[in-house]
């Protein structure tokens, strides 16, 4: 009866599936298939109107399935029209101390004190002499920046790569 009305969260070609589930607010699991091959992935809906999917591939996933799947995961989220990034940890970074002492510098001129636990695994942030709070449009600002900020201070950031976007997706949050 109702052919013509295809789910807005799926994608079957001949060779996979793809299947999109909504977890809590902007949580999602990416279900791939192909053949008698099941993935699920977790991802995060973002953007102002949550149509952009970041998502995660785990290192565990063998190399030549990663070049298999993730040229297709991006295919299937740009036909249900997602602005998308996919990426992939691939371990640690250290930070130099210059770029760790201004991080901590800036996050005081910010009125942010903080406190870094032992090998850098914890950092305690609170508020400063100096901070004020800020409005809406500040704080959005402030928090990618602070994001970004902490995970210099630490020492230790993730190396992030990016396997695959779409033309206008927002990246600056890695």
């Amino acid at each position: 009866m109702f052919s013509w009305w295809k789910p807005r969260n799926e994608v079957r070609t001949p060779d996979y599936t793809l299947r999109l589930k909504r977890r809590f607010r902007e949580l999602v699991e990416v279900i791939y298939s192909e053949g008698h091959c099941k993935f699920v992935f977790h991802g995060e809906l973002a953007g102002k109107t949550w149509r952009q999917i970041n998502i995660s591939l785990p290192n565990t996933l063998p190399e030549q399935d990663l070049q298999r799947i993730a040229p297709r995961l991006a295919a299937a989220l740009a036909k249900l029209g997602h602005e998308f990034v996919i990426s992939k940890v691939s371990g640690l970074q250290v930070v130099p101390e210059t770029e760790q002492a201004a991080a901590l510098a800036k996050m005081r001129e910010m009125g942010c004190e903080t406190e870094v636990g032992a090998e850098g695994l914890k950092l305690k942030l609170t508020k400063g002499l100096n901070w004020k709070k800020p409005n809406n449009e500040q704080a959005k600002e402030q928090a990618l920046q602070i994001t970004q900020l902490i995970s210099a201070a630490r020492g230790k950031r993730a190396r992030v790569e990016v396997l695959a976007k779409s033309d206008s997706a927002e990246v600056n949050f890695l």
